[in-house]
């Protein structure tokens, strides 16, 4: 439910969190994890918020590594992230890990995530993650136009410099300010227009 960063897309800059009780408890979010398994669920997510806040993370990771998933992702803002924690969460049972980065410029990574935490801080996390073993690494951007449509090329120079999937997200009506509109939608078509000036883009054949 917490989160270190305030995304602009996402979280107002005073939200107000659920209060501690109301949350579930480890022992809950296991037999939730449990049930759903029982049901046929194959692939788990830990997402947020920012899950690296959660007091009993490690815990988590290792009853979720002995229940036999065969995928096991999370999705962090990478601020946390040490060489020394990713290989324990490796160790504990995670597979791989997303990092969200909406920008490549030191000078709008604090406008859009209303943080501190230094752009290249987010981007060693990246790398921390490969060199872990927690891959594919993925990197998840929310393109805004009037904020980052500006930087989808270079998005797709990054993620074939630093050996990663790169997914360009269309802005989704999620923030809790309500301020998403249509009109700062970037379609995907338009995405793909933009790398194509730059970039050769190659269809990769289907998995069998």
């Amino acid at each position: 439910d917490r989160c270190n960063f305030r995304c602009i897309y996402c979280m107002e800059p005073d939200v107000k969190y659920m209060p501690k009780m109301q949350l579930l408890t480890l022992e809950e979010y296991i037999r939730l994890i449990e049930v759903s398994i029982s049901l046929g669920v194959t692939r788990l997510r830990i997402t947020g918020g920012e899950p690296t806040l959660y007091p009993d993370l490690d815990e988590l990771l290792y009853a979720i590594g002995n229940l036999g998933l065969e995928d096991v992702a999370m999705t962090t803002n990478g601020s946390l992230l040490t060489p020394a924690i990713a290989k324990r969460w490796k160790s504990l049972g995670l597979h791989r890990i997303t990092v969200s980065l909406d920008t490549l410029r030191p000078d709008r990574k604090d406008a859009i995530t209303r943080s501190h935490t230094s752009l290249d801080t987010v981007i060693r996390a990246i790398d921390i993650a490969r060199d872990a073993g927690l891959t594919p690494v993925k990197v998840n951007a929310v393109m805004m136009r009037g904020v980052n449509d500006d930087e989808v090329s270079d998005f797709a120079e990054f993620a074939r410099v630093h050996r990663i999937d790169m997914r360009l997200i269309e802005f989704m009506a999620l923030d809790a300010g309500r301020a998403w509109s249509m009109d700062k939608v970037v379609p995907a078509s338009e995405m793909l227009k933009n790398i194509r000036r730059d970039h050769e883009l190659i269809p990769e054949d289907d998995p069998p």
